[in-house]
């Protein structure tokens, strides 16, 4: 179900880091925040832990991801951050 998402995901990544790029020098900022999760007290989440409370659910923090776009926005030193409830092993 999922499978048409993660092309879309990187085009639309590659898009603004692309425009970011190149718009530099013009004052303006594009970026982008990822977020790979449930988010704690969001609707999905309630959800998933409503119907299925067993399940220890990996979670993000609103606060957190709240800060981070905040400071992305006024920083606009960063093109993109990341939020992933399940950590990704780089090599």
């Amino acid at each position: 179900m999922l499978g048409a998402l993660a092309p879309v995901s990187a085009a639309l990544r590659m898009y603004v880091l692309t425009l970011n790029a190149a718009l530099k020098d013009t004052g303006v900022h594009a970026a982008t925040l990822t977020i790979g999760g449930l988010i704690e007290g969001g609707d999905i989440h309630a959800t998933a832990t409503q119907f299925h409370p067993e399940l220890d659910l990996p979670t993000l923090n609103p606060t957190e991801i709240a800060n981070t776009a905040w400071t992305m926005y006024g920083d606009r030193t960063k093109p993109e951050a990341e939020f992933a409830a399940i950590p990704i092993p780089t090599h």
